[in-house]
This record gives structure tokens, C-alpha cells and sequence, in this order.
């Protein structure tokens, strides 16, 4: 894995930025790093008010917003065939990592990995079901604010949470995935207010036309069929429906097959999917810019593929806004606001 620094200073190493003596606080006080714009150099402030901000006019704070403020390096593609794209630092501050709480140590350890989660509200992952089925809430935690897996010193610290209730979908049916969606309610709250690399997600109403370009990300397989390190950013466009059911009746399904409400498609394109170890992560589309801020909603999660990383073959996707309904009106029953996600 390559990068390319920013700077031209020397770092020991590529998550570590070098400061001059004279800029290091000392008084103690808690430092915010807030979004910047195109016209605007990536700075610390102190937590008081500053009515100047023009990044006031928007407020980040709310669902969706990646953090540019923390992209201290830009990953690099390579143009070998085996390297996808990369997901940067602060990018999607909402992804979660499902994990078994027998992972004590804050190193990786990738037999205790479930599956990707996505953070809606500062208690509560969605996932999808088919990861959590038959799972003792007991067993699980949820780590947020994770990126490389093989470090400890990433620019801010993870965080982990337990699972306390697990609910899945009432009408999960698991030999063909339909209504693949659960959530994940934890013991106790992600601490975000002095966490910019972590966020929540937003939840889409309905899904965007065929061919808006979205993107999925993981640590699942690669394209050379190892596990990724560094969460991967995959480039999937949405699949209009029919064409996809007809893809997937030709390549493996058979011509009975039907895609289901509760399931969309997406990808198709060469060395750009999901794969195995990706499951219950999200499907996210951009919905608002603001200079080098990109905003997105969640639209769909990982549930199934036929092969990885094949051209012509789609993704297989939960089909979040079908089943938005039955999320709502899941959080509302246990006592959550839906605001969280909204937008």
C-alpha cells in the first residue's frame, strides 16, 4: 500500500504529521478539527464558536458528511489489476465493524471479524441479518472509527461498544435473503463530539435513478482474494432493475428467477465489487456537496454476490428504502429518535 504525503516533511510514518514546537498546545484544552472548503488550509480551533466559519452555513454535524479535515495523505491507485480503490481517513465516518467481543486487544484479529455495520444513531448499528442471525448480542461489540487494521495509532483512537438487543427483520427469510436487515442496539453511546472520524449515516427514502454512481466499502476480499487492510471504497454504479434480474438469470439463477422488492443491484463494472467479509456493509450515494465536502445517504447494504470482482455481474444489495418503514418504526418502538438519520 502507497501513499502520497501531502507534505514534503519527513514523518516516521505515514499516519504521523510533524509539528514545529511552536505549534503544540500546552493549556490543555480540548482541540476540534472542523470541515474546511476549498479556500481554506486544514487547522485545529479551539471548541468556542467561530461566526466567521462560512462552513457554518452548513451543519456537519448532522447525518452523512465525510471529513476532508483529516485527509492528511491521499491514497494512491495503483495500476496493477490486484488494487482497488481506498478509502480515506474520516471518509465514512459511519462505518462499523461487527466484531466478537473474544477480540480483547486493539490489534485486528481477523477470525474475530463478523461483518460491516453502519452507525445511524449514536446507540444503534444497522446491519444486515444475515451476519447477526442466531448471534448471542453477548458475543458481539461494535467498533466505529477504524480504517487500517494493523495499526494502533491512527490520528484519532477507535471506539467499542457492546451489543446489548439484537432485533432482525420479521420477515428475514435466509435461503434467499429477502428483508436481510437488522439492527444492533448497544450498552452504550459512541462518544462523537471529540471524534471527527466518527459519524452517523443517513438513511435514504428511495432509491436514486439506475446509473448514479454510489459507493460500498469493507475489509472484505480483494480482487486478489486477501483480505484488505485499509477499508476499501468501491465504485458502484445503481443497476436498473430488470437488467439486473436478467444478468443474474443468464450467468447462474436461471430464468425463474426474480429479484425481490426488499433487494437491489449495483456494480457490474471490472475489479470494482464487494466480496466475501463485506456483508451488512453499506451502499452509500452522494446527496449534497459543499466545496471538498461530499454528503451521502445509505441506500443499500452488502448481501450477496456470484463470484467478486467480475464484469457484468452485479452486486446483490439489501434494498434499504424498502424496508425504511419497518426501521423507523423498529427505533421507534425501543425508544430511539429516527431524526438521527433523517435528513
Amino acid at each position: 500500500m502507497h501513499f502520497k504525503h501531502r507534505t514534503e516533511a519527513a514523518c516516521p510514518h505515514y499516519l504521523k504529521v510533524c509539528c514545529g514546537l511552536d505549534k503544540i498546545k500546552t493549556d490543555g484544552k480540548p482541540n476540534i478539527i472542523r470541515r474546511v472548503s476549498n479556500n481554506e488550509s486544514s487547522q485545529e480551533l479551539d471548541s468556542k464558536d467561530d461566526s466567521n466559519d462560512r462552513s457554518a452555513e452548513v451543519d456537519f454535524e448532522k447525518c452523512g458528511w465525510n471529513n476532508p479535515a483529516l485527509y492528511v495523505f491521499q491514497p494512491k491507485r495503483n495500476n496493477s489489476d490486484s488494487e482497488p480503490y481506498y478509502a480515506n481517513y474520516g471518509e465514512f465516518p459511519w462505518m462499523i465493524a461487527v466484531v466478537r467481543r473474544s477480540n480483547d486487544t486493539d490489534l485486528w484479529a481477523r477470525k474475530n471479524y463478523v461483518g460491516g455495520g453502519t452507525l445511524i444513531h449514536p446507540k444503534v448499528v444497522l446491519t444486515a441479518a444475515h451476519i447477526v442471525q442466531n448471534k448471542n448480542p453477548d458475543d458481539l461489540k461494535c467498533r466505529a472509527g477504524e480504517w487500517d487494521t494493523e495499526v494502533t495509532f491512527e490520528i484519532f483512537p477507535h471506539q467499542e461498544r457492546n451489543v446489548k438487543k439484537i432485533i432482525i427483520h420479521p420477515e428475514y427469510y435466509r435461503p434467499s435473503l429477502y428483508n436481510d436487515m437488522g439492527l444492533l442496539f448497544l450498552e452504550e453511546s459512541f462518544e462523537l463530539h471529540f471524534a471527527p472520524h466518527i459519524g452517523l449515516a443517513c438513511v435514504g427514502n428511495s432509491l436514486p435513478p439506475p446509473g448514479t454512481i454510489c459507493y460500498g466499502m469493507g475489509w472484505g476480499r480483494k480482487i486478489d482474494k486477501k483480505y484488505a487492510i485499509i477499508l476499501k471504497k468501491m465504485r458502484l454504479p445503481l443497476v436498473e432493475r430488470q437488467e439486473c434480474e436478467g444478468l443474474l438469470q443468464s450467468i447462474r439463477l436461471g430464468p425463474f428467477f426474480q429479484l425481490h422488492d426488499s433487494l437491489t443491484c449495483a456494480g457490474g463494472e471490472d475489479r470494482m465489487d464487494m466480496c466475501k467479509g463485506d456483508g451488512g456493509s453499506s451502499l452509500v450515494c452522494p446527496i449534497q456537496t459543499y466545496d471538498r465536502n461530499v454528503r451521502y445517504a445509505m441506500f443499500g447494504m452488502v448481501a450477496y454476490g456470484l463470484g467478486c470482482h467480475s464484469r457484468k455481474i452485479p452486486g446483490v444489495f439489501v434494498n434499504v428504502p424498502n424496508l425504511k418503514s419497518w426501521l423507523d418504526s423498529t427505533m421507534e418502538s425501543e425508544g430511539y429518535a429516527k431524526d438521527t438519520y433523517t435528513y
